[in-house]
């Protein structure tokens, strides 16, 4: 059974080595980011299952850019407890978001759902047959 990919993007190295470790222990593989420039040039290379992110400014940035190339699954943890925060993130196109402190079995059972939804979405293919319209996997 392949791995699942999850990339963490976080310029606190405490937080993101956390969530990694408890990652790790049920089987994802980790790929870790200090910054968007980082977390860019990572995905040029190979694109990641799920995309774990802190919803700062640049958390925001980085998430608008990855959803005009994509529809990889991003989950936003924040600090903060503002209600604002948590709809400013979905607005950028985060998928989840969690505030921090957080139970870490929460976020490993929220990562499993959201790559298991992305992965069910096939890419549809429209074709004509003849007179038909006709719509299959891709």
């Amino acid at each position: 059974m392949l791995q699942s990919r999850v990339l963490i993007i976080d310029s606190n190295r405490h937080n993101a080595d956390f969530i990694a470790e408890a990652l790790k222990n049920v089987h994802f593989q980790v790929i870790l980011a200090a910054n968007n420039h980082e977390a860019l040039g990572i995905m040029a290379k190979e694109l990641p299952d799920l995309i774990l992110l802190n919803s700062g400014t640049e958390g925001k940035a980085i998430c608008r850019q990855v959803r005009e190339l994509c529809d990889i699954p991003i989950i936003m943890l924040s600090a903060s407890n503002n209600k604002s925060e948590g709809l400013q993130g979905l607005n950028a196109g985060a998928d989840d978001f969690m505030t921090i402190p957080f139970s870490i079995n929460i976020l490993v059972s929220r990562a499993k759902a959201v790559i298991r939804r992305n992965a069910r979405i096939q890419p549809i293919r429209a074709k004509t047959t003849g007179s038909e319209f006709v719509l299959e996997n891709a």
